[in-house]
C-alpha cells in the first residue's frame, strides 16, 4: 500500500530538480549499465561519496529502458524500496512494543515526510530501509552478544554506508553504545566504576572494535596518501578545516530542526524515557540499548551533517545558514519507538515541576533556529534538503514577514508542551503526531510538484518533448552540448543543459565558453580564436551534433529547436566554428 501511494505521489514529479545529486546519479547509473564503471560525462567519477551503491541497483533500469522510461521506473523502484523500511522498523519495534502498536509504528516509519525523496532520482530510497536493517542488527548483537551477530550488525552497516557515506557514523555509534552500556551494566552490579571490569565487558565485542581500527587506519592511510579528494569525488570540499564555535552551533540547529520534525512530543517523551531506563537497576536493558543507541547515532549524524555543510559551503557566493535534515531523518523512527514506549507505559512523567520543563525545553528548542536565514526562498521556501520547514516557509510566503513564523512555531511549541506535560489521552497525543505528518506531507509534496514543474518549464519546456534531442539525432553520447556562461544565459540556463543531458541519453559532454556551470561537474572549457573553438590542447573542437542556445549561433545546419527555451541542435560533423 505505501508503494503504490508513493508511487501516484512520485508520478506528479515531471523533472529532476535537486541538482546535481539526480543528475550525478542519473549518469553514474547511465555509465555502469553500460561500462561496468563510474563516469559523468565520459570522465571517470569517484562514486564513494555519492555511494556507489544506489547507481549500481538503478543501472539494470538505463540498460533495458531510455531515460525517459527509466526516470519512471527508477522512482517506482525506490517507492518499494523506500517502504521496505516498515519492515526492519516492524522488526524493531516488535522487541519493544505490542503487535498493534508495532505496526502502527511500521506505517508511520514510512510515513515519513521524507519520503518524497522517492520522487528522486538520489540514494536516500535504498539508504533509509539499510540503515533500519543496521540498527535492528546493532540492537540484536548489544542484547545478547556474539561473533555471529556482531559481524551480521557491521556487515549491514558496511551496505548502508555504501548507500550513503554519513551513514558510517553507525560504527562508531555502536562502539558508544556499547561504551556506555558496559559503564551502567557495571554501576548496576555494584562494582561501581572499577575499570577492569568494564573492559572485561567490552572485550565480548571484538568484531565491532577490529572494524572500528580498520576503518581508522583506512581513513588515515587515504589521508596521509593525498588521496582524500579523489575518494570524495565532489565532495573534495568536505575536507576542509571548520571553526570549532560554528560547528557546536550547527550541530545545536541540527538538533532543533530533528525536534521540529518530529512535532516536539516523541523529542521530549525521549528525555523522560531516557531517565527510566539510565537509572540504576531500572531492569529493562532492552530499553537502554535504544535510547543510548539514539542518542550516539544522533549526535554523530548532526555532527557529520553540520561538519559537512560548514566545510563545503565555507566559500559559497551565498553563505546563508545550512541546516538539512535530509541528512538525519533516518533515526525519526527511533524517536517514535521511544515515544510509542512513552505511550504505551501509561505517559510516565517525573513529579514536581521536572515535566513542564521538559515540554518546554523541547518546544523552545525549536525557537532557536534562524528561520529568517532558514526560510530563504529558495526551491520550495527553504533548502531542498529541509522538509520540516516547508510549512513554515508557506506561512512566510503567504504573510511576507518572519514574525509571523516565529509566532506560530511559539505557539505550537507551548500548546505541544503542555500537551506533553498535560494530556492523559494517549490516542491525543499520537494523532497530533500523525496531523503533524500529514501537514509535511501535504505542504512538501505539492511544493515538490510544483517546482518539477517550474524546473521542467526552465530546462525543456511544456509543449517539447522531453527526449526531443535523442528524437531528432538518435545514439548515444552524439550530441556536445555548449554552455555559453551566465553572461550569455543567466543561471537558468543551467536547467537548458541538466534537464537536456538528464532526458536524453545522446548529449554527451558539456563544453564552457566563458565560465562553468555551477557545481564541480566534469566539463571541457573552450577557447575562441576567430570564428573557431579549440580544446584545452589546442586542437579544433570537433564534434559530430551541437545542442547550445540561440545566443551562441553555431555553423552547421540547424535540425531541432526548443522555442521555449531557446536551445538549438546543429548538425556540424567537423570542426565547430560560431557564426
Amino acid at each position: 500500500m505505501s508503494a503504490a501511494l508513493r508511487l501516484v505521489v512520485a508520478a506528479q514529479s515531471a523533472a529532476p530538480w535537486i541538482v546535481p545529486d539526480e543528475l550525478v546519479y542519473s549518469h553514474l547509473a547511465h555509465s555502469f549499465a553500460a561500462t561496468g564503471h563510474f563516469a559523468i560525462r565520459g570522465q571517470p567519477f569517484s562514486a564513494w561519496s555519492f555511494g556507489p551503491l544506489y547507481p549500481v541497483v538503478i543501472s539494470p533500469l538505463y540498460r533495458i529502458a531510455d531515460p525517459m522510461t527509466a526516470y519512471f521506473l527508477v522512482k517506482l523502484l525506490n517507492c518499494l524500496l523506500f517502504s521496505l523500511a516498515a519492515v526492519p522498523a516492524y522488526l524493531l519495534a516488535r522487541r519493544f512494543l505490542t503487535r498493534q502498536r508495532a505496526l502502527i509504528l511500521s506505517a508511520l516509519a514510512v510515513f515519513i515526510p521524507s519520503a518524497v525523496y522517492t520522487s528522486k532520482v538520489m540514494t536516500e530510497s535504498l539508504a533509509y530501509p539499510l540503515f533500519l536493517l543496521a540498527v535492528l542488527g546493532i540492537v540484536r548483537a548489544l542484547d545478547s552478544p556474539s561473533h555471529s551477530r556482531e559481524a551480521s550488525a557491521v556487515a549491514a552497516i558496511a551496505m548502508a554506508t555504501l548507500a550513503r557515506g554519513q551513514l558510517i557514523v553507525l560504527l562508531p555509534a555502536f562502539g558508544l553504545t556499547a561504551v556506555i552500556l558496559a559503564v551502567l551494566d557495571e554501576r548496576d552490579a555494584g562494582s561501581g566504576r572499577d575499570l577492569r571490569k568494564i573492559l572485561r565487558r567490552l572485550a565480548v565485542h571484538r568484531v565491532v572494535w577490529i572494524s572500528s581500527i580498520a576503518l581508522a587506519a583506512s581513513l588515515l592511510a587515504t589521508s596521509l596518501l593525498g588521496l582524500s579528494g579523489e575518494v570524495a569525488g565532489g565532495h573534495g570540499e568536505a575536507f576542509a578545516g571548520v571553526s570549532a564555535v560554528q560547528l557546536l552551533e550547527s550541530i545545536a540547529f541540527h538538533i532543533a530542526q530533528l525536534d521540529l520534525y518530529l512535532g516536539v512530543l516523541p523529542f521530549a517523551a525521549m528525555t523522560v524515557i531516557c531517565a527510566f531506563a539510565f537509572r540504576r537497576g531500572s531492569g529493562d536493558r532492552s530499553l537502554r540499548i535504544l535510547c543510548a543507541l539514539t542518542i550516539t547515532t544522533t549526535a554523530l549524524l548532526a555532527a557529520a551533517a553540520a561538519r559537512y555543510l560548514l566545510a563545503v559551503y565555507a566559500t559559497a557566493p551565498d553563505p546563508y545558514i545550512r541546516v538539512y535534515d535530509r541528512y538525519e531523518f533516518y533515526v525519526v523512527p527511533l524517536f517514535l519507538i521511544v515515544f510509542f514506549v512513552w505511550l504505551q507505559r501509561d505517559l510516565p512523567r517525573p513529579g514536581g515541576k521536572v515535566t513542564p520543563l521538559i515540554g518546554i525545553a523541547a518546544g523552545g528548542l525549536i525557537a532557536i533556529l534562524p528561520y529568517a536565514h532558514l526560510l530563504n526562498g529558495r526551491e520550495w521556501g527553504t533548502s531542498s534538503s529541509s522538509v520540516a520547514l516547508v510549512p513554515l516557509a508557506i506561512v512566510r510566503q503567504l504573510t511576507g514577514t518572519t514574525v509571523a513564523v516565529y509566532a506560530v512555531v511559539l505557539v505550537g511549541a507551548a500548546c505541544l508542551a503542555h500537551a506533553f506535560a498535560y494530556s492523559t489521552n494517549a490516542r491525543s497525543l499520537l494523532l497530533l503526531i500523525v496531523v503533524s505528518f500529514a501537514v509535511l506531507n501535504l505542504s512538501v509534496q505539492a511544493g515538490n510538484s510544483g517546482v518539477s514543474q517550474r524546473a521542467l518549464r526552465a530546462g525543456i519546456g511544456n509543449q517539447t518533448a522531453r527526449d526531443w534531442v535523442d528524437q531528432a539525432v538518435g545514439g548515444r553520447g552524439q550530441v556536445a552540448a555548449i554552455w555559453s556562461g551566465v553572461r550569455g544565459r543567466g543561471w537558468k540556463g543551467w536547467y537548458t543543459i541538466w534537464e537536456n543531458e538528464f532526458f536524453n541519453a545522446s548529449v554527451g559532454k558539456v563544453y564552457d565558453l566563458r565560465e562553468p556551470m555551477r557545481y564541480k561537474l566534469p566539463s571541457v572549457q573552450l577557447h575562441r580564436s576567430g570564428l573557431a573553438l579549440f580544446l584545452p590542447n589546442g586542437n579544433k573542437f570537433v564534434a559530430k551534433y551541437v545542442l547550445t542556445d540561440m545566443r551562441t549561433p553555431v555553423i552547421g545546419v540547424r535540425i531541432a529547436t526548443d522555442a521555449a527555451t531557446g536551445m538549438v541542435l546543429y548538425r556540424v560533423d567537423g570542426p565547430v566554428r560560431l557564426r
